[in-house]
Order: structure tokens, then C-alpha cells, then sequence
């Protein structure tokens, strides 16, 4: 998905912080945040997919921009008249101001416009029909839903002890003792499978009972149906279901084995800040069903060991909560986004009125600024939206400066001499989101499209312009 939205002055607190929508979905998923990819919102708070800017920092190389020489034989787009004037030669100043609007891919549903058409009265229906025009409300039940948990990078799966933990081990379920001398118990990766481990009082791992699995699934429950993650940076995850230990390569995976309707408990208030308007909420609530349906359907039709992941790669999801290495709790859920789950339980967009027909895909991002953006599917439309500044937006207007010497450096242009937008998709601010933009040096010239120039800036959109930062003028002594 894409960035989350940044949460109005009105909103609480907790519910400014950054989060994920966009990278765009998080595509969320996705693009960008979040994130969508999935459709994604998230990082100034990414109403991801998201995104979610879901990976907005590549190195030019993994970008795979298109690159003309200027030296020995330089091919370049001619740009329109239109463009032509759009050219900024190299600034006294040493940097560029970049001004823009919008924050994410622009895709399907503006998290920010969502917000803004629930204030101007629209139900969660009529939001949903706005930014997915044609497609058509199903319902769905509730299943299985396998979240890969992103942060367990350390190849084993370890959690706490809690009243009624059990190991399954194929098919025999066995409770895992507790007390003192067991303070965490994980399973971890051999040569010949996995193993089943509890750490001591005194912090050393022993194995336990001399377990080896050589293939297969271990699974940690508990009689709370609460499971706590420990993760390698030292926080902790309270997560919904069951925790999968899967081998995958040389490692353990993590994956969380819950159902939709709870995996959305989570999601929500991670790509939409909870204080917003319930309709927002219930329009994002089927976005992220949608999309996330889309997800799992692809990802088991390629016989994968997960549905979907955890970041705005796809949509951000938190658990239950999370707890810091100090032990501070962070909520990862809300009521009110729980209700506004509950109001649309189980309900989806599909492409047509019959319930066999393909999920929708469901992207959104943080912010639009005020123009949708046309993609593959048919209600993917470019169109005008009256709902995305109508609140106080911050993604309204922004800036960013970028300094000459970084443009000169990622692209290994020499010494710079001009940036000039070639072309512009026509819609919106600006002239609408840049399509494609030329940074031409001493060495060469690079012709890149305005989304990967995005990436590489850590913009919020490709909807900017591009001026010389002014020289700042001393300020006079004091006699």
C-alpha cells in the first residue's frame, strides 16, 4: 500500500504517530508505503499499501532506471513545449526545492479523501464507489489468513511463556512446561530440521527432550488464543491465533495463522489513524479485506508458505500490540476500527456482480492530491476528487530540498547542469504527476520516470515542481 496519512491537528496523539498506508500497496501494497504493493499508506500518518512508499530507498542499480549516456551517442526523449519550460539549471545555492502535493501512488482510494467524503456525508458504500467505480460489494466468509511476520529476521521462531502454551508437533499437541527455569521457549533451525528449545534462568538455551522435527510445520498456541512474539530488536508481539515455525531454506519462518476478520483488527488502525470518521474507516476496512483476499489467492495458487506480509510491502500489521524493549505496551488495535470491521464483516470488491468473479484490486494510498491516477483495471480512473483536500490535509502542499550533489552522486552525473521535466500526465497541480524527467551533467544524462525519481528522494508523490533553492542572503552585523 502507500504512507499513512498524517492525522489531522484534531486527532489524538497515538494516532499521529507514523505508521504505514501506500508504500503503496502496500500494494499495497505495492508501490511505494504504504504499504500496499499494497496498496499502502503509511510514514506520516500512511492512511499505506501498504505500501505501502512501501521501499522508497533503492540504489540505482535495483531501481533498474533507464540510463542515457551524454557522452558517445545520448538518446533522449524531445520534451513538449509545455515541458521545455519546465527546466531548472544548476542552483548558486548548491539545492533544489521541490514542491509538491499528494503523498503515495494515487491509485484507488485516498485515505485522506476517504476522510474527507465521510465528513461530506458519504457512507462507506458510496466512499467505496467513488474510488472503485464498477466493481461490486460480496461477502466472503471469515478464514484462514497466514501473516509473515517481516521483523523475525534471525532464522528462528522464539516466544514467551504464557498459561496453556503448547507445542504441535505434527499431529500431537504437547503442553510446554512453565515456572522459573523456562523463560522463553523457540524453535529453531538444524541442518536436519528443527529443534525445540527453552531458555534457563540463567539465559542458556538447552534443548528440550532432545526434539528434532525434519519437516513440517511447529506450531505455539496458548489457551488465551494469545501468542507473544519475542523478535531479534528486543520488542514483543502479541498476536491473535497460532505462531507457525516453518522451514524455509537455511531458516525458520514466522508466520501468524489467524482469520481475516482478526488479522483486520490490526490492520485498520495500522494503515488509517482510528480517530477518523467511522465511515473512513469502514471503506478502509473493505479496501484491506479486499485486497488482502487478493493477496492469499495469488500467493496459494504459487503454493506459497504465507497469504501475506506484515509490511508495507503488502499492509502493515501489528498485532495485538507491541511491546518495547522496556516493556512499554503499544495497542496495535482499536474499538473504533473494530467496529467499523464488525459493520462490514466479511464484505469485498469484486470485478462484476457475480460472486466468482476476481477480487478487485483494492490499492490505496495517503493522499491523492486531488486528481486520481488511471491503472491496468477499469476502476482504476484518472479523475478529479473533491474529497481529498477537504479537510485539513497536510500532503496538501510540501517540500522537500534535495541538494545538488546528491543528484550528482546517485546518478554519476559529473557536475550538473540542468533538470528538466520532458513530460506530465496532465492531471492536476503542477500539470499533474511527472512522467518523466531529464538530469543532464558533464558526464551524462539520465532520463528517468518521475516515480523512480520519487523512490530514490523519498518524495511523497511525483506531483512536484522543481525550482532553484534561493541563496540565503547574511544577515547584517550588529554594530
Amino acid at each position: 500500500m502507500s504512507p499513512a496519512p498524517l492525522a489531522p491537528p484534531s486527532a489524538a496523539a497515538a494516532a499521529i504517530a507514523a505508521s504505514n498506508p501506500s508504500g503503496q500497496s502496500r500494494q499495497s501494497r505495492a508501490g511505494d508505503a504504504t504499504a500496499s504493493t499494497r496498496s499502502t499508506v503509511a510514514s506520516a500518518h500512511r492512511p499505506s499499501v501498504r505500501r505501502p512508499l512501501r521501499s522508497a530507498t533503492a540504489a540505482l542499480s535495483s531501481l533498474g532506471l533507464a540510463v542515457s549516456l551524454a557522452v558517445g551517442g545520448l538518446t533522449a526523449t524531445a520534451p513538449s513545449a509545455a515541458a521545455a519550460q519546465e527546466v531548472t539549471t544548476r542552483p548558486a545555492s548548491g539545492s533544489f526545492t521541490l514542491s509538491g502535493s499528494g503523498y503515495g501512488h494515487g491509485r484507488g482510494m485516498s485515505q485522506w479523501g476517504a476522510y474527507g467524503a465521510a465528513d461530506a456525508g458519504l457512507t462507506w458504500r458510496q466512499i467505496l464507489a467513488f474510488y472503485y467505480p464498477g466493481t461490486a460489494l460480496h461477502a466472503i466468509t471469515d478464514s484462514q489468513m497466514r501473516v509473515l511476520i517481516s521483523a523475525d529476521t534471525d532464522g528462528d521462531t522464539t516466544v514467551k511463556p504464557a498459561p496453556g502454551l503448547s507445542a504441535t508437533i505434527g499431529r500431537s499437541a504437547v503442553r510446554l512446561p512453565a515456572g522459573a527455569g523456562y523463560t522463553a521457549w523457540r524453535a529453531k533451525r538444524y541442518a536436519n530440521g528443527i529443534t525445540l528449545q527453552y531458555r534457563d534462568r540463567a539465559g542458556a538455551w538447552k534443548s528440550w527432550r532432545g526434539f528434532v522435527m525434519r519437516s513440517g510445520v511447529l506450531v505455539f498456541s496458548t489457551s488465551s488464543g494469545l501468542v507473544r512474539l519475542v523478535l531479534p530488536s528486543g520488542t514483543s508481539q502479541d498476536v491473535r491465533g497460532s505462531v507457525y515455525a516453518t522451514i524455509s531454506g537455511s531458516k525458520v519462518v514466522t508466520v501468524v495463522n489467524s482469520t481475516m476478520e482478526a488479522y483486520l483488527r490490526s490492520v485498520v488502525p495500522a494503515e488509517m489513524p482510528a480517530s477518523w470518521h467511522v465511515r473512513a474507516l469502514s471503506a478502509q476496512a473493505v479496501a484491506a479485506r479486499t485486497y488482502a483476499a487478493s493477496y492469499r489467492q495469488r500467493q496459494r495458487a504459487k503454493g506459497a508458505l504465507w497469504d501475506i506480509c506484515d509490511s508495507q510491502a503488502c499492509q502493515v500489521f501489528k498485532g495485538v500490540a507491541r511491546y518495547t524493549a522496556s516493556g512499554t505496551r503499544v495497542p496495535g488495535e482499536s474499538t473504533r476500527s473494530d467496529a467499523a470491521i464488525i459493520a462490514t464483516k466479511g464484505q469485498v470488491l469484486r470485478v462484476t456482480k457475480s460472486s466468482t468473479s476476481a477480487f478487485a484490486f483494492a490499492e490505496f494510498s495517503a493522499s491523492n492530491g486531488g486528481y486520481t491516477v488511471a491503472g491496468g483495471p477499469f476502476y482504476q480512473v484518472a479523475k478529479r476528487d473533491p474529497y481529498d483536500g477537504r479537510l485539513a490535509n497536510p500532503n496538501k502542499a510540501w517540500s522537500s530540498t534535495v541538494a545538488v550533489s546528491t543528484l550528482e552522486k546517485t546518478y554519476g552525473l559529473g557536475r550538473l547542469i540542468d533538470v528538466r521535466i520532458l513530460d506530465r500526465d496532465g492531471k492536476g497541480t503542477f500539470g499533474g504527476r511527472i512522467d518523466e524527467v531529464q538530469l543532464t551533467g558533464s558526464t551524462r544524462a539520465v532520463t528517468i520516470s518521475g516515480a523512480k525519481l520519487r523512490q530514490a528522494l523519498k518524495l511523497r508523490s511525483e506531483m512536484f515542481k522543481v525550482s532553484a533553492t534561493p541563496v540565503k542572503t547574511p544577515a547584517p552585523a550588529r554594530s
